[in-house]
């Protein structure tokens, strides 16, 4: 099967880039809760809405849904959370949207 190549202009396209993103570099990124950091073993994204910054054209913000799996005592727990974050999104050599800058997401109450 062939797989589609992404494209900047493409909304979904974005969407898709961004949640990618989360989910391949959750050992480098910080979530950070109520109780504070949460050391995460994997996340998988559901983004609701994704809006460019009015000042920075580069700069969008993200909400959305994420699911966790995290340490919680001697073992993992899996849980859905509400979720914030900003990060840059620029079109790359391919023309494909490139993440940037995502390195801290803001998680609030459970779902």
């Amino acid at each position: 099967m062939v797989k589609r190549k992404l494209s900047f202009d493409v909304d979904e396209d974005k969407i898709a880039a961004i949640a990618a993103y989360v989910c391949n570099h959750v050992s480098s990124i910080t979530f950070i809760g109520k109780n504070g950091r949460v050391e995460i073993k994997s996340a998988t994204m559901d983004i609701g809405t994704v809006r460019l910054s009015p000042t920075d054209k580069t700069c969008w913000s993200v909400k959305g849904h994420v699911r966790l799996e995290y340490e919680k005592g001697d073992g993992f727990l899996t849980q859905t959370f509400l979720c914030s974050f900003d990060c840059q999104l620029n079109k790359g050599k391919n023309e494909e949207p490139v993440v940037s800058n995502l390195t801290c997401v803001q998680i609030s109450d459970a779902l």
